[in-house]
């Protein structure tokens, strides 16, 4: 096996994509989901937390709606939404945002089932 230097780690395409069928918000339509970054993982577990380092219920279930935002890129990869688009897609139907969210938790190799035993 060949030892990577610097420059391939950093060129690797290592994100994962895939398409998620989205028929609620338009029939046959499809929304690109890819995994979440090393940088989208700590914002996600720091938003997740309470100050005493417990998961905060309301804060968990913002992340329906966060991780979405963070996982839909268009045909170039680029983010579909922003931040301020948390609130909009907050008004949605939660169907598709959970699909995209549990596609997304899976292609990051995310067991939800694990972080939530004691």
């Amino acid at each position: 096996m060949a030892l990577l230097n610097r420059s391939q780690i950093l060129q690797a395409d290592d994100l994962k994509t895939e398409d998620v069928p989205t028929p609620e918000w338009f029939p046959d339509g499809e929304v690109r989901v890819r995994g979440l970054s090393a940088a989208e993982r700590v914002k996600i577990a720091q938003r997740s937390m309470n100050g005493s380092g417990q998961v905060d219920s309301q804060q968990a279930l913002d992340l329906l709606i966060l991780i979405p935002v963070l996982c839909c890129v268009d045909s170039t990869g680029q983010p579909l939404f922003s931040e301020g688009d948390v609130e909009a897609l907050g008004k949605k139907d939660g169907a598709p945002l959970q699909r995209i969210m549990e596609t997304a938790l899976r292609l990051s190799q995310i067991d939800v089932d694990d972080r939530t035993k004691d």
